[in-house]
């Protein structure tokens, strides 16, 4: 599996990205949504979070049950019979056909298909020309507590095979080896929204949403556990309890009196490193290791940072 390298972090409180109306957001027989999404551990703690809503038309939402709901106007409601993970990235998927006598919707969940809703006499609705909200419900409100990254919205129909190869190879920069996609958020820079022949649409950032270098910290490489931090983030990266290792901070880009300072998720802090001349970092060594309950980086002034964990 593939984790996305790049993300928006969204804070819950007024952070979401917003997609101004564009032809090819508009269904006609087809409709199709994806994302991958890391929840934090209290995200649902205030009720439903919104993945996409496009008024009078779609909507994609995580209950507090966290089950997937995917409603389309006029249409009706699949929801999905697993539950989205917290505190860990997972994939989503949802389609719809209008065959023009029934609707079929789909949603799939970490490559698979998890449910599939067919409705006699329905139909996908008219195009309307509202703007799509992302990691959040229009007015704006239910915010999404966590990440975001690879998403794609497309007036084409997904197939399976399809979500299966973006789930396995996407990269981060986009959502990975589907060639039907008419249009892509990307995530790395600026979130405008781009078709197969390059024309750019309006994407905007609400809020206070930030990049982060990779969407979730951990990745197996060798015998252990590294987490790849890059510069400037000032949030949580795990909240379970962690045994760590090694913490090495690196790089010629640190300057003279830089910092580096690490803190517990109750902010008491474990590890406080100033550069004493530029490109002098830390290797720092701690034997069988050390338990933190959950990590923070508090501060983290240019370099790249590594932590080993058991």
């Amino acid at each position: 599996m593939a984790i996305p390298k790049t993300c928006y972090i969204l804070d819950g409180n007024s952070d979401y990205l917003d997609v101004a109306d564009h032809a090819s957001l508009d269904s006609d027989d087809t409709i199709s949504y994806g994302i991958w999404v890391k929840l934090d551990y209290d995200a649902l703690d205030s009720g439903d979070v919104y993945l996409f809503d496009r008024a009078v038309a779609h909507s994609i939402w995580v209950d507090v049950g966290r089950k997937v709901h995917f409603s389309i106007s006029g249409g009706g409601e699949a929801i999905s019979n697993g539950r989205l993970p917290l505190d860990q990235p997972v994939f989503v998927v949802c389609t719809a056909i209008d065959s023009g006598t029934n609707l079929v919707m789909k949603i799939y969940i970490e490559g698979d298909l998890d449910e599939t809703l067919t409705i006699a006499g329905a139909g996908l609705p008219v195009a309307v020309a509202v703007s799509t909200f992302i990691g959040a419900y229009r007015t704006p409100a239910n915010y999404v507590k966590g990440s975001i990254a690879s998403v794609f919205i497309t007036n084409d129909i997904v197939t399976a095979a399809e979500v299966k190869a973006c789930y396995v190879d996407a990269d981060g920069d986009h959502t990975g080896h589907i060639g039907s996609l008419s249009i892509s958020l990307m995530t790395a820079t600026e979130p405008d929204v781009t078709n197969d022949n390059g024309a750019a649409g309006a994407g905007n950032v609400r809020g206070t949403a930030a990049v982060r270098d990779y969407m979730d910290l951990i990745q197996s490489m060798g015998g252990g556990n590294i987490m790849h931090i890059g510069e400037a983030m000032t949030r949580y990266n795990i909240h379970q309890p962690i045994l760590i290792k090694k913490v090495k901070w690196f790089g010629d880009e640190i300057l003279d009196n830089s910092q580096l300072t690490l803190t517990d998720w109750e902010d008491n802090s474990f590890l406080t490193h100033y550069a004493t001349a530029v490109d002098t970092g830390i290797d720092c060594d701690f034997g069988d290791g050390m338990w933190v309950n959950g990590l923070k980086v508090a501060t983290l002034e240019k370099g790249l940072l590594e932590i080993t964990i058991g």
